[in-house]
C-alpha cells in the first residue's frame, strides 16, 4: 500500500548506502524511487519536515551511510542536524530544488567512495538552473513588481522573475530568460493542477521556441507548483559530457540499478552534446503501461515512458534509452 504522508518507506535488506529525498507529489516520489531513493519524506514549500521526521527516515534505512536530499533550502539545516543524533554516517547534499535532487541522484556512482559521490552529487546539483511556476496567495510586492493574489509567478532559482495571469505565457517567458545559447536539455515536471492536454500544448511551444534543446516532460504531480523545471548546458563541470547522456544512462540499468555514466569514454562519442541527437535519439516516445520500462530499481506505477530508439552511450552497455513525454489522446 501507499506510505502515509510524512512517513518513511518499508525497509529492505542491509546495505552500505541508502537515500532519503524530500518531495511532494506521487509522480516525483516515483521518479526518486526509480533513481534508487529508499525513503520519501513528504515535504515542500509549505510543509517542511522536522529533524525528527528525517531522523526516523535515516534510522529506518538498513544502511551504514544515508544520503539526504532536502530539495528545499528551508530543509537543509534540519537535515544537517541529523548527523549528531544518529550513529550512522549522514551525508546531506544541499539540494535546494527537486531538479537539483534528481541531478544529484543520477550523478551517484555505486562503486565510488562516499566522499567522491558527495563531490559528484554536489557538483551535478550546482550545474542545474532551476525554475518554477506557481501562484500568489496574497497581494504583495517583490523587487519593484506588484503582485496580486492569484497572479501567476515565474521563479528563477526561487526569486520572482515574471508576474502574469496565464500559466503558459509566464512559463514561456521564464524559459526564454533562462535558456541560453549553450543550453541543451530542458526537464519539466508538471504538477497536480496541470492536465496532460495543457502539458502537451506547452510541449509544442517549447519545442518550437527551443529546437536546439532536448525536452523531457514528466508528470510530477506536485501541489502548488504548476511546473518545476531545469535548464542544463551541453557540458557539466566535471567533464563527463552532457547531462542528457547521464540521464539516459540511468534508464539502462544493471540488476535494477542505473548504469553510472561517465565511467568510460568521458565526454567522448555520440553521448556528448548534440552528438546524442546525431546518433539517432528522438525527442519523444509514447507512454506505455507500467512494467515496460526497465532500468529502474523499482517498477513505476501508473503510466511510464515506452522505450525509444537505440542510442550509443559509452560505459552503459550500449542498450536502449528513451525520452519521456505525456501521452497524446
Amino acid at each position: 500500500g501507499e506510505t502515509p504522508a510524512g512517513e518513511t518507506e518499508a525497509v529492505g535488506e542491509h546495505k552500505e548506502v541508502g537515500f532519503i529525498a524530500v518531495s511532494a507529489g506521487d509522480g516525483l516520489a516515483e521518479i526518486f524511487r526509480g533513481l534508487g531513493v529508499d525513503s520519501i519524506i513528504e515535504g515542500g514549500q509549505t510543509m517542511n519536515p522536522s529533524t525528527e521526521s528525517l531522523l526516523k527516515g535515516v534510522d529506518a534505512i538498513p544502511a551504514e551511510t544515508v544520503f539526504i536530499l532536502p530539495n528545499n533550502s528551508n530543509i537543509i539545516m534540519a537535515a544537517q542536524q541529523c548527523s549528531a543524533l544518529t550513529e550512522k554516517k549522514v551525508v546531506v547534499i544541499p539540494t535546494k530544488t527537486v531538479p537539483q535532487g534528481v541531478a544529484a541522484m543520477i550523478a551517484y556512482v555505486p562503486d565510488a567512495s562516499v566522499d567522491e559521490n558527495r563531490a559528484r552529487m554536489e557538483e551535478a546539483a550546482q550545474a542545474v538552473r532551476s525554475g518554477s511556476v506557481t501562484y500568489a496567495v496574497r497581494d504583495s510586492s517583490f523587487d519593484g513588481k506588484e503582485i496580486h493574489e492569484h497572479d501567476i509567478l515565474g521563479l528563477d532559482e526561487g526569486k520572482v522573475a515574471f508576474v502574469g495571469t496565464e500559466v503558459s505565457s509566464v512559463t514561456m517567458d521564464l524559459l526564454r530568460s533562462m535558456v541560453g545559447p549553450d543550453s541543451e536539455l530542458i526537464t519539466l515536471f508538471y504538477g497536480a493542477d496541470v492536465s496532460e492536454e495543457d502539458a502537451e500544448a506547452l510541449r509544442g511551444q517549447i519545442e518550437q521556441d527551443f529546437p536546439q534543446c532536448e525536452l523531457e516532460m514528466l508528470a510530477g504531480g506536485q501541489p502548488l507548483y504548476y511546473y518545476l523545471f531545469s535548464v542544463e548546458g551541453e557540458h557539466r563541470p566535471d567533464g563527463i559530457g552532457c547531462f542528457a547522456a547521464c540521464r539516459a544512462a540511468f534508464f539502462l540499468g544493471k540488476e535494477g540499478r542505473y548504469a553510472p555514466c561517465g565511467t568510460e569514454g568521458r565526454g567522448q562519442g555520440p553521448a556528448g552534446g548534440a552528438g546524442a541527437r546525431r546518433a539517432g535519439a528522438r525527442r519523444a516516445a509514447p507512454l506505455a503501461p507500467a512494467g515496460e520500462l526497465y532500468g529502474l530499481r523499482r517498477p513505476l506505477r501508473g503510466r511510464v515512458p515506452r522505450l525509444g530508439p537505440a542510442l550509443r552511450v559509452p560505459g552503459a552497455d550500449q542498450e536502449r534509452i528513451h525520452r519521456a513525454r505525456p501521452r497524446r489522446n
